[in-house]
């Protein structure tokens, strides 16, 4: 009985295989058909690579863009950025996050109509910014995790440069071999004017944004143009912005807020202060003389004292950071000169690169001055170059040896103007040359 009941399985067994064998085979006429699991978003799109990232990141910080238009910005270069400055940053953009879009900011309250992103995209994501028939500026903020990990500036103009469209260029020999060294824009970044009019309210349009040296992030000028400023009174008094909603963002000082407002940099040491700048593009980095050496520069971490002289570029090339449209950047010494050189005098209403408005400075630190408080508009302008200070001018501009804390600027006044130096923590006006 027991080789009876042993038998019959085995016969069982056999007829099981024999069954299963003529269900399931392979040829190359009919392959092996299983069906597919479903895929996690994260793995649906592979990671870019490093050529991807590497080319990324010569991507535009600002756009030019034309009243009415629609533009499109790729957000890979966040990600490039994150992971060039890792070790800085100390942290990645996650791939599992949520991501989103938003108008951090316009000078127009009906400047910007939507602000739309792609979705489950990651690194190859978009944001779509469609604009209104304004002019003007307003800076777009891509997060992750509700973290603001990059942003950029639209600068809303009827001016084309490359065509001389409502305006012009200029070209520049600055040292007289007869070689154009520079072609020059004909107004400041983010100006809605060249000033060529010269009225009060166009001269105000031609003043353009402020920058801290080496930061992407724009930042509104003087609301009015007031020579003589007065040092005991705190002026934070900058062009009104808004939301997306039309609502004011006030300015508050030293106080976070909504708007512009000022951070000191010896806040929370274990941050470097690039992040802070990257995720908090509404606040001026801002000193304590007695906790930051070098005072003037906003840059440094804490640990090393090191800074990035390259932040901008160097005279070989656009650098990471800088705040020009594509195929324009902030201007770089060039045959050991400054970018100005023999311009004479563009204090004079019309100088030989155009009007040179007198939009003032963010002033860092100044005895009795607030910090960040707007002085000099109606008075004085620096214009940023992208060169680090130097021991002499007649020296090699040498990136790795600069003076801390202080980069060449143009220096504007009603009856004056030369090349200077000023702190990296003062917002100053930028006017772009072709790169």
């Amino acid at each position: 009985m027991r080789f009876l009941y042993s038998s019959i399985s085995l016969l069982y067994s056999l007829i099981i295989m024999v069954t299963i064998s003529s269900c399931r085979y392979e040829s190359d006429d009919d392959p092996v058909i299983y069906p597919e699991e479903p895929e996690s978003t994260s793995d649906t799109i592979a990671a870019p690579k490093p050529e991807e990232y590497f080319r990324a990141l010569s991507l535009p910080n600002s756009y030019m863009v034309q009243p009415g238009e629609t533009i499109t910005i790729p957000v890979i270069k966040a990600y490039a950025v994150w992971e060039q400055y890792k070790d800085i940053l100390r942290t990645k953009l996650s791939r599992e996050a949520t991501l989103s879009a938003t108008l951090l900011w316009q000078d127009r309250k009906d400047l910007v109509a939507s602000v739309v992103l792609t979705e489950n995209e990651i690194e190859y994501s978009e944001i779509t910014v469609t604009l209104s028939n304004n002019s003007g500026n307003a800076v777009i903020a891509f997060k992750v995790d509700d973290i603001i990990c990059w942003s950029w500036h639209l600068w809303v103009t009827n001016y084309v440069p490359e065509n001389n469209i409502n305006g012009r260029t200029y070209e520049w020999d600055n040292n007289g071999d007869g070689i154009s060294d520079y072609i020059w824009m004909d107004r400041n970044l983010g100006a809605i004017s060249s000033g060529i009019k010269l009225t009060y309210v166009d001269s105000l349009d031609a003043c353009g944004l402020l920058y801290q040296w080496g930061r992407k992030e724009p930042f509104p000028g003087d609301r009015d143009l007031k020579a003589g400023f007065n040092n005991t009174i705190p002026r934070y008094y900058s062009r009104t912005i808004y939301d997306i909603d039309g609502n004011i963002l006030e300015e508050t000082g030293s106080i976070p807020g909504k708007g512009i407002h000022t951070t000191p940099i010896s806040i929370d040491k274990a941050v470097h202060n690039l992040y802070k700048a990257i995720t908090n593009p509404l606040a001026l980095l801002m000193h304590d003389r007695k906790e930051s050496n070098p005072y003037e520069e906003w840059f440094i971490s804490w640990d090393t004292k090191n800074t990035d002289n390259s932040l901008w570029g160097t005279n070989i090339g656009k650098g990471v950071f800088d705040p020009c449209p594509e195929g324009w950047r902030v201007p770089s010494y060039k045959n050991r000169l400054s970018p100005w050189n023999r311009l004479d005098n563009a204090s004079t209403p019309y100088s030989r690169l155009g009007v040179f408005p007198l939009a003032g400075v963010r002033r860092h630190i100044e005895p009795q001055i607030p910090v960040g408080s707007l002085i000099w508009a109606g008075e004085m302008a620096y214009i940023w170059s992208s060169t680090p200070m130097i021991s002499s001018p007649e020296e090699e501009v040498d990136y790795l040896k600069p003076t801390p804390g202080f980069a060449y600027a143009y220096q504007v006044l009603s009856n004056y103007s030369s090349t200077a130096y000023i702190g990296k923590s003062n917002a100053a006006s930028i006017r772009c040359v072709r790169e």
